[in-house]
């Protein structure tokens, strides 16, 4: 018995490390989409900052409740609105289903498009941003470089985070503002954002009863 007891002893740190993986094990998801967001935010800095205003997680108050955007890229060409997405596997969808499909390890994973999510995203940003006249918005959705794209999506843009910045540079042609608008538009936006750990509790309990609400049609 004791020989059992020593040899557990030497491994301690092995069993530590065991425990600290199986309490982060609910929370993977969130931590997966955090780092995804983060890529992201980095590929953004990477952008010339006398062009391009990054935004990242902002939340909006909408006439319904909230809506969380992951990215926006206010720039001199227009206001790019980024939705990200860090999921792994097989990814299928078209541009009009109300949920596209993720193959991964033998299972099948049900989500939102997120074409009509960023949609919603860019409709809630126009009327808060109404104000300032037309503004050009432009829709990406980013998934993560080891996924596989099926998708039938003609008229939008959806890519992976390795190609974000090429495609933002793709748009990037003619000025349609000033860099002075596009930082009071950033400022506005950031002023407008109400991002904390309660709402995105809120924002997160509303998505939830959506989604509940949906599957008992």
């Amino acid at each position: 018995m004791q020989v059992f007891i020593d040899s557990m002893l030497k491994v301690w740190y092995l069993w530590a490390i065991l425990l600290v993986l199986l309490a982060l094990t609910p929370f993977i998801p969130k931590i997966k989409g955090f780092l995804g967001e983060l890529d992201v935010s980095n590929l953004l800095l990477k952008l010339p900052q006398e062009q391009y205003i990054p935004l990242n997680n902002i939340m909006l108050k909408t006439p319904t409740g909230t809506t969380q955007i992951d990215h926006i890229l206010v720039s001199i060409y227009g206001i790019f609105v980024i939705e990200t997405k860090n999921y792994k596997g097989l990814i299928l969808g078209r541009e009009n289903d109300k949920q596209w499909t993720q193959c991964l390890s033998g299972q099948k994973n049900r989500f939102m498009n997120p074409i009509r999510q960023n949609f919603g995203h860019i409709q809630n940003l126009k009327a808060l941003l109404r104000a300032y006249g037309e503004i050009p918005y432009i829709s990406i959705v980013a998934f993560e470089d080891n996924c596989r794209l099926i998708l039938e999506c003609p008229k939008a843009i959806v890519i992976k985070f390795g190609q974000l910045r090429k495609t933002v540079k793709d748009f990037s042609i003619k000025p349609v503002m000033n860099l002075a608008k596009a930082i009071q538009i950033s400022h506005y936006i950031t002023t407008n954002n109400i991002d904390s750990k309660e709402n995105r509790k809120t924002h997160v309990a509303m998505i939830q009863e959506k989604k509940a609400a949906a599957k008992n049609r």
